[in-house]
């Protein structure tokens, strides 16, 4: 097993490579520049800053200069927020993105797990019916449709949650629920489909006919297959989470990556956007080789290559 995770590893570094190619030569490429203004910028300052933040010449070798710097650690600064290096800027904000992604995990997970299990278990009765209408209504709801309803309720209808800002637990409740609650519902749908077809296997009717108590059979017996699609889907849910807090962290002002990210696109922030876009592609590659080892361990037959 550890052989096969080097080798996973191994080739995660071309796709970083191309990731930071294709982030670097679209921005470079893109309209418009790292300096321009709406107030024009003398001629001379602008190719001084260009010379400084080493952007100007042909973008291959503007291209070969950054991949050095990336070798050594060094992401350069922004040239947005100047006198910030984006290392300083993702180390301040990244850890309340986290924050909020985990929270947003937990509640993906756990409540879509636990509904889904509890729809299986009334299937074709009331509340399987009012489940699935429940799920439906929050796959249909995206999370930057979610957050102003969200708002809408709990903070300017009945006042019990601050409308944004961080530093507090209450103010994480609203966030993560929006950030969260989609992919609950997609995960209850998926748990319930696959719960149905392991409550009708020899095992499960073995373990009843012990004597086992619903619950267990349910939740420790049942839940142990069933949950197979599940953790197939949470490497790409991670990075989902991930990637939809950018939106998320907009709406609640939440001072986490995404501002950063949105601010640096609008910018034209090349430094900035490469960075944190290295950084998801790095998280998503991680997650996803654990999804590959959570599996592996959850089904002995499934061997990791």
């Amino acid at each position: 097993m550890t052989a096969a995770i080097f080798k996973k590893f191994l080739w995660a570094a071309p796709t970083l490579l191309g990731v930071v190619l294709v982030t670097f030569v679209l921005m470079r490429l893109a309209p418009g520049g790292p300096f321009d203004r709406e107030k024009a910028m003398p001629e001379q300052i602008k190719k001084q800053l260009l010379s400084q933040y080493k952007l100007d010449g042909p973008v291959p070798v503007q291209f070969l200069h950054y991949l050095s710097d990336l070798a050594r650690g060094d992401l350069r600064l922004s040239t947005k927020y100047r006198n910030r290096s984006v290392n300083e800027i993702i180390a301040q904000t990244l850890p309340v993105s986290v924050a909020l992604g985990t929270a947003a995990f937990v509640i993906a997970v756990v409540g879509g797990c636990t509904l889904g299990v509890l729809a299986a278990s009334m299937h074709n009765r009331m509340g399987d019916w009012v489940l699935g209408l429940v799920a439906l209504a929050g796959i249909s709801l995206p999370s930057f449709v979610l957050g102003p309803l969200l708002l809408l309720i709990f903070c300017f209808g009945l006042g019990w949650l601050p409308p944004g800002g961080w530093g507090e637990l209450r103010q994480l409740v609203l966030p993560a629920l929006a950030l969260g609650l989609p992919y609950m519902a997609y995960i209850t749908r998926l748990t319930r489909a696959s719960m149905l077809e392991v409550l009708g296997q020899d095992y499960v009717r073995t373990a009843r006919a012990k004597g086992l108590s619903e619950g267990r059979v349910l939740f420790v017996h049942a839940l142990r297959n069933a949950a197979l699609p599940v953790v197939s889907y949470s490497g790409p849910l991670a990075a989902n989470i991930l990637t939809g807090s950018l939106v998320v962290e907009e709406i609640f002002k939440v001072p986490g990556i995404g501002p950063f990210f949105v601010n640096g696109v609008l910018n034209r922030d090349v430094f900035v956007v490469g960075g944190i876009t290295l950084l998801y592609s790095a998280l998503l590659i991680c997650f996803n080789i654990i999804v590959d080892v959570t599996y592996g361990i959850l089904d002995k037959r499934i061997k990791i290559a």
